[in-house]
């Protein structure tokens, strides 16, 4: 940056340039996964000519994705989440780059395929909650919305591309997807690896704990925070309801499109849908999320996802089902950005890995026992009696919410924060002590009012404009006004009205709830 620039602006710079790192690395990785992830089970069957031996390589890759959720989420809380990221990748890298040498070697062993694909998608499980967690600690507050639909949007991409392109890259030869996703990943840590580690920084004593009961006491803290919040404790339930129901609609729609004669690459498009629509949502979410906060959005889901399904139900036209179940990836994204939105500006830097990850295990853990439990359900009411019970179930969900709303605190996304410079780094915010006496000081704690000054007294409740320095996520505020001085009140010069972020009491806090 020239010498003559602001500090805001090259600190505007900084922030962008690691997300920029964060973001295409993550990208260049999820791609060269995908990719892999198609390939094993071919790979797989080419060997072995058995489904089962397929289903073995492909159940090795997704399991850790379901049951290791929340041993990452403490993970992350507990250590450098850029570190975290670094290993996962050059292990990942180490495997595929490993496997590609034995099968270039003639090597054909199921248990090598197996347990490569354990191995990259246990990696991958940290990697993705520690990437969550760190997105905080790199991008402003008033930015997180932006974050999080590129995010959504990178996803997206990733999934509609990386399908065919493995299927692509294995027609060519059967090492070429596992030596691209070995490509893929020391590329993706070589990027991790500029970004500044200042802002990873762990300042956090009670992190190093050790010992299984402080690992349990750590994982019941993460969920006890995430049932303890109203909003977060609605959005995931919605996610979970609606990811055990939509993965019936998927199995539906198939068996609908074979009903109907439907060619191969019809069905394929309407399951490629929900990514295309979730594309174009996230390019409305963040303007969305900002003029109607986290509250609508998630009420709104609920019922156009309950008028699409219904519209598939009413109608007989593939052209119809496809768009309306684009819709519902449209909305999709719109859920999706909202609820990590919130969860990066509202919950406390030191218990944001943990919440990540239990949000990640309950909702992702309803997909394969809605695709499971869909095909029972088909077979005993039919396609016409599920459609009209999945119309049901996401309807009276969004009854509830309905009802439910002036519960829920009503937050947009210029709400969540805005007021952390963005040049500062972000490690374990926790201005004031406001999370606890255990949580890591943040260079913000320089704004504590002198003790000459005396005690402060409340002067009113929050609504009566910003405090000046930054304001730890998710908490309410007071005006906090430092007590004038008996030297002041008797003509001598009175010190200058300082504004501070306090803590409001569980009662406070409950009447200031919209």
């Amino acid at each position: 940056m020239p010498p003559g620039d602001p500090p805001a602006a090259v600190g505007h710079v900084r922030w962008r340039h690691d997300f920029l790192l964060l973001w295409s690395g993550s990208a260049v990785s999820l791609l060269g996964s995908m990719s892999a992830s198609v390939a094993g089970p071919l790979l797989a069957l080419s060997m072995m000519r058995s489904p089962v031996a397929a289903g073995w390589v492909a159940a090795a890759g997704t399991l850790p994705n379901l049951l290791l959720h929340l041993p990452a989420g403490v993970l992350a809380d507990r250590l450098d989440r850029r570190r975290i990221m670094l290993v996962s990748q050059l292990l990942r890298g180490a495997v595929a780059a490993t496997l590609t040498v034995f099968l270039l070697a003639g090597e054909r062993s199921m248990s090598l395929l197996t347990c490569a694909a354990a191995i990259s998608g246990i990696c991958l499980t940290f990697y993705s909650v520690a990437e969550v967690s760190a997105v905080a600690q790199i991008v402003p507050r008033e930015r997180l919305s932006e974050a999080m639909a590129t995010n959504e949007a990178r996803s997206h991409v990733a999934l509609l591309l990386g399908s065919p392109l493995g299927g692509l890259l294995y027609s060519l030869g059967r090492t070429i997807p596992f030596l691209v996703d070995a490509v893929c990943c020391f590329v993706s840590a070589g990027a991790l690896g500029s970004i500044r580690a200042d802002r990873f920084l762990i300042t956090d004593v009670a992190a190093r704990r050790r010992g299984v009961r402080a690992l349990v006491r750590d994982l019941i803290e993460g969920l006890a925070r995430l049932w303890t919040d109203l909003f977060l404790r609605t959005a995931l339930t919605v996610c979970t309801i609606t990811n055990f129901v939509f993965q019936a609609v998927v199995v539906l729609l198939v068996i609908l499109g074979k009903e109907h004669g439907l060619p191969s690459i019809m069905i394929g498009a309407m399951l490629a849908a929900p990514g295309l629509g979730g594309i174009v949502g996230t390019v409305f979410a963040p303007a969305v999320l900002r003029s109607r906060g986290s509250t609508v959005v998630i009420v709104a889901c609920a019922w156009v996802w309950t008028a699409l399904i219904a519209v598939i139900a009413a109608s007989s036209h593939p052209w119809v089902w496809l768009f309306a179940w684009g819709g519902v990836g449209f909305m999709g994204a719109h859920m999706n950005v909202a609820l990590d939105t919130y969860q990066a500006s509202r919950i406390p830097p030191r218990l944001l890995g943990r919440v990540a990850g239990a949000n990640r295990f309950l909702s992702l853990g309803a997909v394969p026992l809605g695709t499971l439990c869909g095909g029972y359900v088909i077979a005993t009411v039919g396609t016409e009696g599920t459609l009209i019970g999945a119309v049901g179930v996401i309807g009276a969900t969004a009854v509830v919410l309905t009802v439910r709303r002036s519960l829920l605190p009503t937050v947009t996304a210029v709400q969540t924060g805005a007021l952390d410079p963005p040049d500062l780094p972000r490690a374990m915010h926790d201005p004031a002590g406001a999370y606890g006496p255990e949580a890591g000081q943040d260079l913000a704690a320089s704004h504590d009012p002198p003790a000459a000054q005396g005690p402060a007294h409340v002067d009113d409740l929050a609504g009566s404009g910003p405090a000046p320095g930054p304001v730890a996520s998710g908490q309410f505020t007071r005006r906090v006004r430092p007590r004038t001085p008996s030297a002041a009140r008797n003509g001598s010069a009175s010190p200058p009205a300082l504004d501070q972020p306090a803590r409001c009491s569980p009662s406070e806090r409950a009447r200031r709830l919209p």
